[in-house]
């Protein structure tokens, strides 16, 4: 007879080990998938699935993941395509940290969705180039799968006559019955699914074109709450400042958002921007093709740009403009806009000196990928200005701006040229009348880049030495 003390069943041993592994079991896996997470593998399958989708080249830097954090990405960067990034350092867009907050109880039914996604200190530096070539692809999407969402608010065209006034766009046809969100019934009861938002903390949006240097416009300090699915529901935008070719055009901008499935919308709103009162409505919807309108107008209005642009000091009696853009969002090929702006009488500093003009105009229409400028002139007495151009699919483009002055002007201009490598300066050559010569600056490429020829048969200047143009030590 055994003298120890009697051991308890083997079952009973087990029972008592289940309390145990219940708390164990899950703090266990969730450090090895953070761990498998933190592994180049797990970063390179993700970035790889993200290059899938936005078709750059994209580097993870960190992946984590908590049952009260969600999903989290640091350090995402999305490279220029391979034809911009020796021009363009920058990276398309970067973002510091991306977090994603599932509705677990949706998940653990094999139903992906989420509460929040909240993106910090996003920042993206977009290439003309890069827009011209997304717009000239022909998607795999048929363009047909959505018609664009109308707006709510109709802006009339510029009341300006005139050979050159803009045919109005092309009227998409209505946008189908909104489909109301699907609703759960509960026992007897109808429960709607919670709000979703994407919430986006200091963002920056830099525009910049591989031929250029500098920034070309630029939003920063961006802070939103957007609602994106679920119940109504309503917040704001506000953007910190708005800069165009490095100059301050607004600050401390508020733009009202409403959610109501399937669309979403921005304003109707009224702001100011480089002095101008300007109104701003967007839509975009949830449905096939992401459908979406934007339109922005400025009323009519006098104008003082004078502290915005100190150089140019532009004034008018009254200005006038239209943008309005529509299409499918993940359609580039169906992208098609139109902006049309009038100036009566403006006033320009040119060549040291204040000039008056009897009109400015113009006109650019995007569509088919390709964006046309057919129409841009500023008229005066001694000196006119009259050009057009265009940028089709890959940023390859043209354009021509015709400057007709008379002949003693001509001579002045020509002394206030800095040519680099002290070549010849521009070629003026004479119009029907003796009164008046004419300057062709062409856009043109050559072997080796791209540049202004300034006049036929003139030199040509480098793209990058075209801030230099115009020496201000010439006055």
């Amino acid at each position: 007879m055994s003298a120890g003390p009697p051991r308890s069943p083997r079952w009973k041993r087990r029972i008592r080990w289940i309390p145990v592994l219940l708390v164990a079991v899950p703090p266990a896996l969730l450090l090895l998938g953070n761990l498998l997470l933190a592994t180049p593998w797990a970063r390179g399958k993700v970035a790889r699935m993200i290059s899938a989708r936005t078709g750059v080249e994209a580097v993870v830097g960190r992946l984590s993941c908590t049952p009260w954090g969600g999903f989290v990405v640091r350090d995402l960067r999305l490279r220029q395509p391979p034809g911009l990034q020796d021009a363009v350092e920058d990276p398309v867009l970067e973002v510091r940290r991306i977090e994603v907050v599932p509705r677990w109880r949706p998940l653990l039914k094999g139903k992906l969705e989420f509460s929040e996604i909240r993106i910090e200190q996003p920042r993206a530096v977009v290439a003309v180039e890069m827009l011209a070539s997304m717009a000239s692809r022909v998607a795999a999407e048929p363009a047909a799968a959505s018609p664009p969402v109308a707006l709510a608010v109709p802006v009339p065209a510029p009341s300006g006559g005139g050979e050159s006034a803009a045919a109005p766009l092309p009227v998409p046809p209505p946008a189908p019955a909104a489909v109301p969100a699907p609703t759960v019934v509960v026992a007897g009861e109808t429960e709607e699914p919670e709000t979703a938002w994407v919430v986006i903390e200091d963002a920056g949006l830099q525009f910049r074109s591989a031929s250029m240097k500098g920034s070309l416009g630029e939003v920063s300090g961006m802070d939103a709450r957007i609602p994106v699915a679920g119940r109504a529901a309503t917040s704001s935008v506000t953007l910190g400042r708005i800069d165009i070719l490095g100059r301050n055009l607004a600050s401390g901008l508020s733009l009202p958002l409403a959610w109501k499935a399937p669309e979403l919308r921005l304003g109707p709103c009224d702001l100011r921007v480089a002095g101008l009162q300007v109104k701003l409505a967007a839509v975009a919807g949830r449905m096939p093709g992401a459908p979406f309108a934007v339109e922005l107008t400025v009323p009519p209005q006098a104008f003082d740009g004078s502290p915005f642009f100190p150089q140019l000091r532009p004034v008018a009696e009254q200005v006038e403009a239209r943008v309005q853009g529509i299409g499918l969002l993940r359609v580039p090929s169906s992208w098609q806009g139109m902006a049309q702006a009038v100036a009566r009488r403006p006033v320009l500093a040119t060549a040291g000196e204040m000039r008056r003009f009897d009109e400015a105009r113009a006109l650019a229409v995007l569509q088919g990928g390709v964006l046309h400028c057919p129409d841009v002139r500023l008229t005066g007495e001694r000196l006119s200005l009259l050009g057009n151009g265009r940028i089709g699919g890959g940023g390859q483009g043209s354009a021509v701006l015709r400057m007709v002055v008379p002949p003693d002007d001509a001579a002045a201009i020509s002394r206030r040229f800095a040519v680099p490598g002290g070549a010849a300066g521009p070629v003026f050559r004479p119009l029907g009348t003796p009164e008046r010569v004419f300057l062709d600056l062409r856009w043109i490429s050559y072997s080796g880049g791209q540049g202004v020829e300034l006049g036929e048969g003139g030199p040509v200047v480098p793209v990058g030495e075209i801030g230099r143009l115009v020496s201000p030590e010439a006055n």
